[in-house]
């Protein structure tokens, strides 16, 4: 993987020329999503842009072995986890497409949790860019229909971030034991099957279950 010197000074000159434009309505295709700076970066960074959301198998393994990560490769974790589980017949939904972006957005701070002191903060110029965000939010109120997907949405995403983050803490509040025992069964089925696609070794989250 080509790796770009000064990192933070070719962003700091990127993100002064970005502008912060929607992706919707433009073509699949995830280069016209960016300035032509931006994907040059890319290229360079991490190989193509399709790289930095979709991680390779092989990749992949190797990012959940590594003792060392930052923000940013849990990022790429964690969307490879959620390829994953399209590939492997969890196919998501344009609307749950949407939710889990909201998910991410509102989840990123932690995924630099345990980076050294201030890496959020120098970033945030960076993840604006890159995921094409205008802001950050640390709030999502999600309201729908029924049978719109909700709470397979939340599965699916949750699923992700465990194999993104696998010692992070997750709590779940749902209106009943049955939903909640759902939910939990729904988690360790979408983990398995990010594990089968990935081709890599299962680790063991602990699930507590149901809380009275």
């Amino acid at each position: 993987m080509a790796m770009v010197e000064d990192d933070d000074a070719v962003f700091a000159d990127l993100v002064s020329k970005a502008k912060y434009d929607s992706m919707a309505g433009k073509h699949d295709d995830l280069d016209n999503g960016h300035s032509d700076s931006i994907v040059s970066f890319l290229n360079k960074r991490f190989g193509s842009v399709s790289a930095f959301y979709s991680d390779a198998h092989s990749a992949a393994a190797t990012d959940t072995a590594s003792a060392k990560r930052d923000g940013f490769s849990r990022i790429k974790t964690l969307r490879s986890a959620l390829a994953a589980l399209d590939r492997g017949g969890w196919e998501r939904s344009y609307h749950q497409r949407c939710f889990h972006e909201q998910f991410l957005n509102a989840v990123i701070k932690i995924l630099f949790k345990t980076d050294p002191p201030g890496s959020f903060e120098r970033s945030y110029p960076r993840l604006l860019e890159l995921n094409n965000w205008s802001e950050i939010r640390q709030e999502v109120l999600i309201s729908t229909p029924r049978r719109f997907g909700k709470t397979i949405s939340v599965c699916l995403f949750v699923a992700a971030l465990i194999y993104a983050c696998p010692s992070i803490e997750i709590s779940i509040y749902s209106t009943c034991k049955r939903i909640s025992c759902k939910l939990l069964r729904n988690c360790i089925k979408y983990i398995q099957v990010i594990h089968a696609q990935c081709r890599v070794t299962a680790h063991r989250p602990v699930f507590l279950g149901y809380v009275q």
